[in-house]
């Protein structure tokens, strides 16, 4: 592990964050480029990317083990859900907001960050790992995000219909695994296209995210305490409490530090593009994904080092 590499990685995607900022501020991008960026990133720019990470050579491994990696994220987005909606209780969040706190909760940046930190970490068996447990991840909060965002948008539960579910995100992740688990060979001018549409999603959901925030008012984010208790929980609590449960029934130290370090990464920024995209409060979205990734720089390396231990 070279912890000078994952400190560079974490500085320059918060400096591409900070460039967003200064491009609201200066009016290079307005609230309708944010929008328009969020739609590319939602609908086009983040399905590549989930394409992309089955589409490589860079998968390679024995299926049983992979079934153990897809059997782990498949509990992982089977419980957020059901933990996020209790750890909101007790921050006495304001119902048009329990939504935004719980995606938070459950929705790490687990891929636009935690693929260049675990690959600084623990190389391309590492990001291997990270991209099969991105498959059920993605099936989550395409349907029961993107659900559970309409669902609050303004009438607080009416029903939402089965086809709005249907979005490019959740058809991505379908295929994805479907290659995956047959084996379906793609080409290589296809694998290349797919890799460079997908990795424009990193750069530009941290520019979304900045400017986003130039929208606001900076002083918001350090004078509501709910933003710091996430803070501490996602950032903190919620690694090392699934660090310790999975050492109790997997053995596997790589899959463990995974899992461990995708829970420690602050809120995705699919949270913002989402809310943003959906009728969130994406405000809301854009200071928890700001103060977390904000505070990430330290508490990234502090998980690191107890992965050691």
């Amino acid at each position: 592990m070279n912890v000078t590499e994952l400190m560079e990685t974490l500085a320059v995607l918060f400096a591409i964050l900070i460039l967003g900022y200064a491009a609201g501020k200066w009016k290079i991008i307005d609230e309708k480029g944010q929008k328009a960026f969020s739609r590319y990133i939602a609908r086009i720019a983040s399905p590549f990317l989930i394409l992309s990470s089955v589409a490589s050579d860079n998968l390679t491994g024995e299926k049983s083990g992979i079934f153990l990696v897809l059997l782990a994220g498949i509990g992982l987005y089977a419980v957020m859900p059901l933990l996020a909606k209790l750890l909101v209780l007790p921050f006495r969040v304001p119902k048009g907001d329990r939504v935004v706190y719980e995606m938070m909760y459950i929705f790490s940046n687990a891929a636009f960050l935690a693929f260049p930190v675990i690959r600084t970490m623990y190389g391309d068996q590492g990001v291997f790992y990270a991209a099969i447990i991105n498959i059920p991840f993605n099936l989550c909060i395409y349907s029961y995000g993107v659900y559970s965002l309409m669902k609050s948008d303004g009438n607080g539960g009416g029903s939402v219909p089965l086809r709005r579910m249907v979005n490019p995100g959740v058809l991505a992740a379908a295929l994805a695994m479907l290659i995956y688990l047959c084996g379906i060979p793609v080409p290589r001018l296809a694998v290349e296209f797919f890799s460079m549409i997908g990795e424009t999603t990193i750069p530009l959901s941290m520019l979304v995210i900045g400017v986003a925030l130039s929208f606001l008012d900076l002083r918001e984010l350090f004078t509501e305490p709910r933003i710091y208790l996430f803070a501490a929980v996602r950032l903190l609590v919620l690694p090392i409490v699934t660090c310790l449960v999975l050492r109790l029934f997997i053995r596997d130290n790589l899959l463990i530090a995974v899992v461990a370090l995708i829970q420690a990464m602050p809120s995705g920024t699919l949270n913002q593009v989402l809310s943003t995209e959906y009728g969130g409060n994406s405000r809301l979205a854009a200071k928890g994904v700001f103060f977390s990734t904000l505070c990430c720089i330290v508490t990234i390396p502090f998980v690191a080092w107890l992965l050691l231990i």
